[in-house]
């Protein structure tokens, strides 16, 4: 699974995993308080997710995304 990130605007990185799967559903996961989009990265290695396309994302202020600025 690839890490992607990308400036949204001046100060602003929205980061995640992305994983295209061959059905065409995505399973989004968003993580709790005080983790990063990394918790969720075991989801990748679960056989029965293994057709699904996965979105692990960092909330603002967590993780990749902690240098946001004015939050």
């Amino acid at each position: 699974m690839k890490s992607e990130r990308f400036e949204v605007e001046p100060d602003t990185v929205f980061s995640y995993y992305l994983r295209e799967g061959v059905k065409p559903v995505t399973l989004v996961f968003i993580h709790g308080l005080g983790d990063q989009k990394e918790t969720h990265l075991n989801a990748a290695e679960y056989p029965e997710l293994s057709d699904y396309g996965l979105l692990i994302v960092d909330q603002i202020g967590y993780g990749a995304r902690a240098q946001y600025v004015g939050y």
